[in-house]
């Protein structure tokens, strides 16, 4: 059969080609799109309407049973929906594909149906022949069938484009909620899973850093607007505690160009249903708290810097009559300084064989009760024993907080005060050490001359542990290589000429000042009340021993003195000590840390920079003034015996004229008053004029006793005791002067007025001992400060307290 048959035959067969059976297909899938297409109006409204109800986390605020009712209402709207619009449709016949692909494709006269015709009336030869060829000729017009897109259009159902909104509505929940879009659909599907944390509850609050003092802030909801924000030390942590079976969500981001180190902290388990969340508050930042899928509150945070503490001299550094140096210096910081030191430093003077500058000197400084954020302290530091002593130097105070950040006072240039010795083996020990502190390559001079002290040590040293300790300083020298070993040998130097020139009262003061700085710093930190106590008791016994040394070096002076010659008691020490304890007690801590100060500078003014060493001359002053107090007192009894015996005279209905038995004892006196102004005259003619007026009166009293005028004899006794008096007082005060000029029992003080102490405040005859610098407490005040201090003890017993409150009790009770 040829080609040409095939193809007719092909084109007889009745029917549709499979092509085009195909394109039916399709046609009748598309027509069924566009009559299905309204079905989703309304039920996909109502379908909308339930997502923006769980985007919006509606449900989670209603009951149990309301949310269910919903649901089911929900869901029987959206059957009834397809239901409606079902029944307004019907599926597409094939007849009715077969014509929307005619339509679809632009052809007329329906040639399709025609292809499925049969002829009705027989089949001749001339029939077939037209039937056949009408089917080519259809045939050959439907190569290019088009199936049409499916036409789909709500508006008919949703003229209002209801729709169009719904979408809209439900964008914008879903990216306001992207991380939480898949809680809030479970929870709205969910009925009563999510009311059981229905009001859900939280804690917030801020703990600044420990230092700062500050107590915990607590935040809620309504704490800040969106606008608003929350100012607090950098380094505080947020903690956010939830409760119940809530599921929170903490973000967190920057603001102001800040980038916070953490972006969503973890909510961990802190007992029973609580779950905790902590945030480091380092920048600013906002943080967002949701719960179950809804924002709970927004924080905006701000931190505010710690700032810088300053230290600068209160007072101008000075240095006592003992040759300490007086630090007076004030703190101020914005959350309290934490350690403070004096740092000193050589000015070098680069030489060929010392380029290197020293280190610097360090020592820390006490400050003021704690939190010390403004106050001021003081403290005495004797270097008179380093190596420095005697050269220039430069003093600064360094202040530090507890984010370690460094304040550092105005710069002081002074000459750090030496020991002046007496002794001459003293003073060429000291000479050899400084030579040694300016260049260690002088040790081999330095041992010669060590070598050269120690000839002929019976002559010159009369202490046999002195001569050892030279030798063995002349070894340690001649081999020394390194600074550790010069140092040592400095040190045995400083030993011997402390040896020399004072005995054991050194140690004794060095004892006194290290107790003194310990009590400075416990009543500084807050020790509690039984170290103070052993501290005060230590205090006690170590001015005993300072005092007798002190006593014991002076040799001639039974207590030692301060400027202006007032006798320090013990009873006066003894006096502060109790009142330093009485407001330890009390709990006034800083008013102690006052008259603590004050004790120190009284003691620190009762040596003497040369040790209360006196030349002879003033040792022979000295001992002048104290044999005519003697004097003075055997001649008030004899002016008493003289009295006595001329009433008896006169009772007795004597008369005058009868020689006295007590002339010889006036004659006595006499002749030691010339004793004394041959060795005083030379230093006061002042004073030596007065005691001779005084002999002269007592010459006098002898020869009235002799002949019996008992009643002249007694006025010029009374002159010569005036006239004692007078020239004692010269005598004292010139040997006052003579030891001010040799920085010996005098300072710089600052009072300097008659009716003043050293420290300016009043004499004991003129006013209180102690001044009033020192606030003390009245009863009011301290009852007072009892009954805080007794109600804070209760509250903090009562732990069932908040325990952000329970802390903030705490930090009050360590500042008490």
């Amino acid at each position: 059969m040829s080609g040409n048959e095939h193809n007719v035959n092909d084109d007889d067969r009745p029917g549709l080609p499979a092509t085009v059976n195909r394109r039916v297909l399709l046609s009748w899938a598309s027509l069924g799109a566009e009559r299905l297409w309204p079905v989703l109006w309304p039920a996909g409204g109502i379908v909308g309407l339930f997502l923006i109800l769980a985007l919006a986390n509606v449900f989670v605020y209603l009951p149990a049973w309301l949310h269910l009712i919903v649901l089911m209402a929900l869901a029987g709207g959206i059957a009834w929906a397809v239901m409606w619009s079902l029944k307004r449709t019907s599926v597409p016949t094939r007849d009715q594909a077969v014509r929307h692909l005619e339509q679809s494709s632009g052809l007329q006269h329906r040639p399709l149906s025609a292809l499925e015709d049969r002829p009705a009336t027989g089949t001749d030869d001339d029939t077939a022949r037209l039937w056949h060829a009408h089917r080519r000729w259809v045939m050959h017009h439907i190569d290019r069938l088009t199936v049409a897109w499916p036409r789909l259009s709500l508006a008919a159902r949703d003229p209002h484009a209801l729709r169009i909104a719904i979408v809209l509505v439900i964008a914008a929940l879903v990216v306001a909620n992207w991380s939480e879009v898949p809680a809030r659909l479970s929870a709205a599907l969910s009925p009563g899973l999510a009311q059981g944390n229905v009001p859900a509850t939280f804690e917030a609050w801020v703990t600044p850093p420990a230092y700062t003092g500050e107590a915990p802030r607590h935040l809620t909801a309504a704490t800040v607007t969106q606008d608003a924000a929350i100012d607090v030390p950098q380094g505080s942590t947020l903690t956010v505690r939830t409760h119940g079976d809530a599921s929170a969500v903490l973000r967190v981001n920057g603001f102001g160009g800040s980038v916070p180190k953490q972006s969503r902290p973890d909510f961990v388990p802190a007992g029973g249903d609580a779950r905790d969340a902590k945030l480091l508050i380092d920048t600013s930042m906002q943080v967002r708290l949701s719960l179950n899928a809804s924002q709970a509150a927004n924080w905006r945070f701000t931190t505010k810097g710690d700032t810088k503490p300053t230290i600068a001299f209160k007072t101008p550094l000075t240095v006592t009559q003992a040759q300490s140096l007086r630090f007076n210096y004030v703190v101020k910081d914005d959350y309290g300084v934490t350690s403070a030191e004096a740092r000193i430093s050589l000015n070098h003077v680069p030489t060929p064989s010392n380029r290197k500058a020293p280190e610097p000197l360090l020592f820390d400084l006490p400050l003021p009760p704690a939190p010390a954020r403004d106050g001021d302290a003081t403290v005495f530091k004797d270097l008179t024993a380093h190596v420095w002593a005697g050269l220039s130097v430069t003093v600064t105070l360094h202040a530090k907080d507890e984010a370690n950040l460094d304040g550092v006072s105005t710069a002081v240039k002074i000459t750090l005060p030496e020991r002046k010795f007496n002794q001459p083996l003293a003073r060429a020990l000291i000479e050899q050490r400084r030579s040694l502190a300016r260049d260690a390559s002088s040790a081999p001079l330095v041992a010669k001359a060590l070598d050269a002290l120690s000839i002929a040590p019976e002559r010159f040293i009369p202490d046999g542990r002195i001569y050892l300790g030279l030798r063995t300083a002349y070894y340690m020298v001649a081999r020394a290589r390194g600074g550790a070993e010069v140092s040592a040998a400095q040190q045995l130097l400083w030993d011997l000429a402390m040896r020399v020139e004072q005995g054991d009262a050194p140690q004794a003061q060095a004892e006194l000042r290290a107790i003194q700085q310990k009590l400075m710093e416990a009543l500084a930190n807050g020790a509690p009340e039984q170290e103070i106590e052993q501290l005060l008791a230590q205090l006690r016994a170590a001015i005993d021993r300072a005092v007798k040394a002190m006593a014991q070096n002076a040799q001639n002076q039974n207590m030692p003195q301060m400027r202006g010659g007032r006798v320090i008691r013990p009873q006066e020490l003894q006096s502060m000590l109790e009142q330093i304890q009485n407001l330890s007690r009390q709990g006034s801590r800083a008013a102690a840390q006052q008259m603590l100060a004050q004790l120190q500078n009284l003691l620190e003014n009762l040596q003497a920079p040369g040790g209360g060493q006196m030349s002879a001359e003033q040792k022979a002053q000295s001992e002048a003034l104290e044999n005519l107090g003697q004097i003075m007192a055997r001649q008030r009894g004899l002016m008493d015996k003289t009295f006595r015996e001329k009433q008896a005279n006169e009772e007795a209905g004597e008369r005058g004229g009868k020689p006295s038995p007590l002339k010889g004892d006036q004659g006595k006196l006499s002749d030691e008053l010339s004793e004394i102004i041959k060795k005083a005259g030379g230093q006061d003619p002042e004073g030596a004029k007065a005691l001779t007026r005084a002999q002269d009166a007592m010459d006098q009293a002898t020869d009235q006793l002799g002949s019996g005028e008992l009643g002249s004899a007694g006025d010029s006794q009374q002159q010569a005791l005036d006239e004692m008096r007078k020239g004692g007082e010269a005598l004292a005060k010139q040997l006052l002067q003579q030891l001010a000029g040799q920085g010996v029992g005098t300072g710089d003080g600052q009072g300097a007025g008659e009716n003043e102490d050293p420290f300016g405040r009043p004499r004991s005859s003129f006013g209180p001992s102690f001044g009033d610098s020192v606030k003390v407490p009245d009863k009011v005040d301290i009852q007072k400060a009892r009954e805080i201090l007794e109600e804070l003890q209760r509250r903090a017993a009562e732990r069932g307290r908040p325990v952000p409150e329970l802390e903030y009790i705490e930090r009050l009770l360590r500042r008490f």
